[in-house]
């Protein structure tokens, strides 16, 4: 798994290793900026999203694991296992969380700005859930 991601300081490769480590390799100065060990016990990384925030790193793994890392502090900060226990193979963060506004005669999605919850849609063989990060 490898993903990439370019803000106004930084520009970062990421990728995992069949080890078990995850890689930050700086393209700007051409050389690892740092290097994670995810624990043997959440099995094989299968795929990785850099989000909600520019400080956290998610993987999934293939034993049905979601490590989330703190990358300022080089140290994970949570862990769930998906309900089927199987392989995910896929992640997908937001920040924007759209909720029903329910009135009496309809329900009309909005966007809430103060929401601090951070979403993570996590698919695992096809079934679906999603995680506050």
């Amino acid at each position: 798994a490898r993903v990439h991601f370019n803000t106004l300081t930084e520009s970062m490769l990421v990728y995992g290793t069949r080890k078990g480590l995850v890689h930050g390799w700086d393209l700007r100065f051409d050389r690892e900026a740092w290097c994670l060990l995810a624990e043997p016990g959440v099995g094989l990384i299968e795929c990785m999203v850099v989000g909600p925030s520019i400080h956290t790193l998610v993987i999934g793994t293939s034993r049905g694991f979601v490590v989330v890392w703190d990358l300022r502090f080089q140290i994970p900060v949570q862990i769930w296992r998906h309900s089927a226990k199987s392989r995910i193979v896929s992640l997908s963060p937001f920040d924007n969380v759209c909720l029903l506004n329910q009135s009496a005669s309809s329900a009309k999605p909005t966007n809430s700005p103060n929401t601090k919850d951070q979403l993570l849609f996590v698919s695992a063989r096809g079934r679906k859930r999603s995680f506050g990060v």
